[in-house]
């Protein structure tokens, strides 16, 4: 799939997650809460120092979305804790008191099945995505 797409929430323009991201050395898979497991798979830049990033649950689409530190480096603004070696979360499973900020459109819904496909992480089972703008069913 390209990665040309993006994704408008709360007027901000979200892109694909580079996989040069998630192939990263300081790159970390969060386990702090028992339940599903979210991944990256779009952001935008808040401001320079910032990044709003989508994490995406594969099977029920939906989406949390969460700040993050960001730097300046060679390619563009990346998260902070790849270049200070601090680490950056890839992916996570967030407390269960934590409410879905939306649902993955369905660019991301394939572009997280392709970013992901390596990963032992990604779990198996039904797809529900949305078009951009759409309405959850």
């Amino acid at each position: 799939m390209p990665e040309d797409w993006t994704i408008e929430f709360e007027g901000f323009a979200f892109a694909p997650i580079p996989q040069s991201w998630l192939a990263h050395p300081h790159a970390e898979d969060r386990e702090r809460h028992e339940g599903p497991r979210l991944f990256a798979v779009s952001a935008a830049t808040y401001g320079r120092r910032t990044l709003k990033v989508r994490y995406g649950e594969p099977r029920t689409g939906e989406v949390l979305v969460l700040r993050l530190p960001a730097c300046e480096h060679d390619t563009g603004v990346v998260p902070e804790g790849l270049v200070t070696g601090e680490g950056w979360t890839r992916s996570l499973t967030p407390s269960p008191r934590t409410e879905p900020r939306d649902v993955l459109r369905a660019p991301e819904q394939e572009y997280l099945r392709t970013l992901w496909a390596d990963s032992a992480l990604l779990p198996g089972g039904s797809q529900r995505a949305v078009a951009d703008g759409g309405e959850q069913p």
